[in-house]
């Protein structure tokens, strides 16, 4: 593998891979079998139809050096090499419309050619990323970039008009931006819609964003009427996530996917929860006999990876979920109990758990042998106490403690429990975690070779979320021994130095 070298190279590395696949050399064939993102049912279709586009063979090349896709290549090359670049890169995410347009008065003929590079989130543009910040886009269009630019994501870039409210939308088409049927469907203007179909009818075919049609992104009924009218296939699925438009438009509300799913779209047992109809909820349990016991996460709706963006239902339903979860959340009583009823009893007992339904479990305690439930748990089962750490879910990680869980059991990314709520700093689990286990695995390293206290100060700069609390896992890490290295200072997390020093004073 090449250093970083001029990314030229690397360009002219994918051309020769597309020209070499073209042409039927199996050895090109075999690297695009072996990169391209796999799990997606649409992806595959891609690559065994042998669909060998530029864009996908520069994703290729930037797996094989180590990037997950092309843009972050270009990204790491770029601010390795240019002083500017790096800087721009740092303006454009702090959202520094000053600092941006102090270094354009300084360097713009250094940032200039790469202004529109996929530098950014998911390979996309400058103007994408802050699509929805007005003064560093004037910044950005001033300084010469294209406000059509799209990313360069390897299932369908984005522009700057997706997913913004229709005043902003307004906003940038005063400054040049194009409208797409993507885009006019998700602010349901059917106007303009019919205008773009009259021109154009296989339009309602195309894939933008994510490989998502026009129906994906249809948030009235009235927009996806006419988007069926006029011959979008109401089970397509996008290529980056395999799903449907009923999947992705679940987390808007329940009106579009309801009116999908009664012209005929495919209804899975997550949908039905999400609405709960108890009759929808029964013909899934019926066309699926496994239906009670799906996970959002697991097979046949798998999880975001490496290879490929997972289901949308993790974030349109949420991670991990499960359809008595769903339901119950949303309220659905009369679902959740058709759910509960037709589960067996390790679907009920671990359920009961991560549900915090302590009805059922008291009820599983009179009627069965909980003990030698738990001892024939699956592996996979043993690892929702990990996962549940990880979704921050304090009531359901003590559930699972009083069960006899092992918290030393290793899940996602050969991590444990105190591992994963470490990383996403919450301090109410790692604290529980730390009070039931006298022996706590705080040297035992993830598979990225971190430890929990490592994975916390990782966190603290990479995933904070709300209600989370970095410094406070971090103190009592320190406080319950977990090793500190002195080559982690300085962290760069305000307040982190200080515990960490106390941590090695008193190791020392």
């Amino acid at each position: 593998m090449r250093t970083e070298g001029d990314l030229a190279d690397y360009l002219r590395d994918a051309e020769t891979l597309r020209a070499s696949a073209a042409l039927g050399a199996p050895s090109a064939a075999l690297r695009f079998v072996e990169s391209f993102p796999k799990r997606s049912p649409t992806a595959q279709e891609r690559t065994s139809e042998g669909q060998w586009s530029l864009q996908a063979a520069r994703l290729i090349i930037a797996r094989e050096n180590q990037a997950l896709s092309w843009g972050a290549l270009e990204a790491r090359v770029l601010t390795s090499v240019s002083e500017p670049i790096k800087r721009f890169v740092e303006l454009v995410f702090a959202g520094d419309a000053k600092g941006l347009s102090e270094l354009f008065a300084r360097q713009l003929d250094l940032v200039r050619p790469h202004i529109d590079a996929p530098l950014f989130h998911f390979d996309c543009p400058a103007v994408v990323q802050q699509k929805n910040h007005r003064a560093i886009l004037e910044v950005l269009l001033e300084a010469g970039a294209d406000i059509n630019a799209r990313s360069d994501w390897w299932a369908g870039g984005f522009g700057v008009l997706d997913d913004v409210d229709e005043a902003q939308a307004r906003w940038l088409m005063d400054h040049g931006a194009q409208v797409d049927l993507g885009v006019a469907a998700g602010l349901g203007w059917t106007s303009k819609i019919e205008a773009m179909l009259a021109s154009d009818p296989d339009l309602v075919h195309r894939p933008f964003g994510d490989g998502k049609r026009a129906l994906h992104y249809a948030r009235t009924v009235e927009t996806a009427a006419l988007l069926l009218e006029r011959g979008a296939e109401i089970d397509a699925r996008c290529i980056d996530h395999g799903s449907t438009a009923a999947e992705h438009l679940i987390v808007a509300g329940t009106e579009v996917p309801r009116f999908l799913i009664a012209r005929g779209a495919s209804c899975n047992v997550f949908l039905a929860a999400a609405l709960g109809d108890v009759h929808l909820v029964a013909r899934a349990l019926k066309e699926d006999p496994a239906a009670a016991t799906r996970r959002i996460g697991r097979d046949p709706y798998v999880a975001v990876s490496d290879d490929w963006g997972g289901t949308i239902l993790q974030w349109t339903l949420g991670f991990d979920a499960t359809p008595h979860d769903i339901a119950k959340q949303r309220g659905h009583h009369e679902a959740y109990r058709v759910l509960m009823k037709n589960s067996d009893e390790v679907t009920r007992l671990l359920t009961g758990c991560w549900c915090e339904d302590d009805d059922v479990l008291e009820r599983l305690d009179l009627s069965c042998d909980v003990m030698g439930i738990v001892a024939g748990l699956a592996d996979e089962d043993r690892e929702l106490l990990p996962i549940a750490a990880w979704n921050g879910r304090l009531g359901t990680v003590r559930r699972f403690l009083d069960l006899g869980l092992d918290p030393h059991v290793p899940g996602p990314e050969d991590s444990t429990a105190i591992d994963r709520a470490s990383f996403r700093g919450w301090a109410e689990v790692v604290e529980l975690l730390l009070e039931r286990d006298s022996d706590p695995p705080l040297s035992r390293r993830n598979r990225f070779g971190g430890t929990p206290l490592s994975a916390c100060i990782h966190g603290a700069k990479a995933f904070v979320s709300p209600g989370s609390d970095h410094l406070r896992t971090a103190r009592a890490l320190v406080d319950a021994g977990a090793p500190v290295d002195a080559t982690w200072l300085p962290t760069g997390v305000d307040g982190m130095d200080e515990i960490l020093a106390a941590g090695l004073d008193r190791a020392s």
